[in-house]
């Protein structure tokens, strides 16, 4: 296993995610795909408590649900960086309809731009609203805002 692949509680934790989730995730990425019984076994917990946990890393787009034809659902983690980007973009899904009904001011959104563009260049840690308002910025790669000089 690659090490770009573990899963690491902390990092996890801090974007919001439960303990269970957390080793979940560190389960599936460890051992590949398992069905809920198999995961059940090794955390030692419910298979109906497992699948609200299970259905929510699916929808915040930790892991994928993979259901063969006649065999038994299994369960898979995306690699971290896949995963960390697909949470990033369900979180803007769940923001965009607020940012649209409640414009922020263009001058706002340049100087927070500014500021954390300022801090990445000098190397600075983020704090974690920054860390979480950080992806918003970028689209595809490229930013949204002119560069800040």
């Amino acid at each position: 296993m690659l090490k770009t692949d573990m899963y690491h509680f902390e990092l996890l934790q801090k974007i919001g995610l439960s303990k269970t989730a957390c080793r979940c995730c560190q389960t599936l990425v460890t051992n590949g795909p398992l069905t809920a019984e198999e995961l059940s076994e090794r955390l030692k917990l419910t298979v109906n408590g497992l699948y609200r946990v299970l259905n929510r890393l699916d929808k915040q787009g930790f892991i994928q649900i993979v259901r063969p034809y006649g065999h038994p659902t299994r369960y898979q983690a995306y690699p971290v960086n896949k995963a960390l980007n697909n949470y990033f973009a369900y979180q803007k899904q769940l923001v965009r309809p607020l940012s649209l009904r409640f414009p922020a001011e263009p001058s706002k959104d340049l100087r927070m731009y500014r500021e954390l563009q300022q801090q990445i260049a000098a190397g600075k840690k983020l704090t974690p609203a920054q860390a979480r308002v950080a992806p918003l910025f970028r689209e595809g790669g490229r930013s949204r805002l002119p560069d800040a000089k």
